[in-house]
């Protein structure tokens, strides 16, 4: 009975993670080993960040506006925004910071675990919980600058467009459709999506270049302990002009992402508010 339980708990975790528990390594494919590392799978990743920065965001800077009087808060909303949007990225990346730490392994070394669950406790064994957060700085160095620009300019964007640019035509949101609203958003995401991926593309080159260095590293470490990679030493390698590699690239992807983000964002909003109002 005892056995049949094992086994059934095994199979209940598999299927939450989409991985099986095999006793051979070769019998797991690389996307169900590399759980963190699939497309697929990375909705897992983007749901956690998400829900950090967008809960934050709001929160903080409703909290914000409601101590703040109407002339105040229009002198102030943008440094709102910035300071909200960096405490929502701190707060991300910090939850995010171990799922990254276990896919970089996984991905550097493919023998490193079979699975999910035996990495986190292979590197809680080894690294302890400081192990979660080697590659805290880099990471953060990628996404601090991404999350504020993106969530201060499309903040910035949607406010002027409806509080400005459309009453200047004498249209106002109330009027307009929720297909309307949600153009506004996407066109508004598309913006923040351009204009924060080239303010985040050195950390976004560097973070690469060091997961890279990771990887090749493993390959010739053979099971003994990896280098630890710099910052600093990874600028120096790729100069100023190498830190803005595939910036055209990247910026088309994070802006479509960045609008698709924002779409989805605002539709569960305005049904939540429909739901409500109703």
């Amino acid at each position: 009975m005892q056995a049949y339980h094992s086994v059934w708990l095994q199979r209940l975790w598999g299927k939450f993670l989409d991985v099986r528990l095999c006793s051979s390594p070769s019998a797991i494919s690389p996307c169900q080993r590399d759980f963190p590392c699939c497309p697929a799978r990375r909705l897992c990743r983007y749901a956690l960040q998400g829900a950090c920065k967008f809960g934050v965001f709001e929160s903080f800077a409703a909290k914000t506006k409601s101590t703040m009087s109407t002339d105040i808060w229009e002198a102030r909303k943008h440094g709102v925004f910035l300071k909200a949007a960096a405490v929502a990225e701190l707060v991300a990346t910090t939850a995010l910071s171990p799922w990254e730490a276990v896919r970089i392994k996984m991905v550097a070394d493919p023998t490193f675990a079979r699975h999910l669950p035996a990495a986190v406790l292979r590197v809680w064994r080894e690294e302890g919980a400081l192990g979660f957060y080697r590659g805290w700085a880099p990471l953060l160095c990628k996404q601090l600058p991404y999350t504020i620009v993106q969530l201060t300019v499309f903040s910035s964007l949607v406010g002027g467009v409806y509080e400005t640019w459309l009453p200047s035509m004498g249209i106002h949101k109330s009027t307009m459709s929720t297909s309307s609203q949600l153009a506004v958003s996407a066109a508004c995401g598309v913006v923040a999506g351009v204009t924060s991926s080239i303010a985040s593309q050195p950390g976004d080159t560097v973070l690469t270049r060091i997961n890279s260095q990771l990887k090749t590293a493993a390959a010739q470490a053979k099971g003994q302990a990896l280098p630890r990679a710099s910052i600093v030493g990874v600028v120096k390698e790729l100069g100023w002009s190498g830190l803005w590699l595939g910036t055209g690239t990247r910026a088309v992807m994070t802006a479509l992402l960045s609008a698709g983000m924002f779409l989805v964002y605002d539709v569960a909003r305005v049904s939540s508010h429909a739901v409500c109002g109703s």
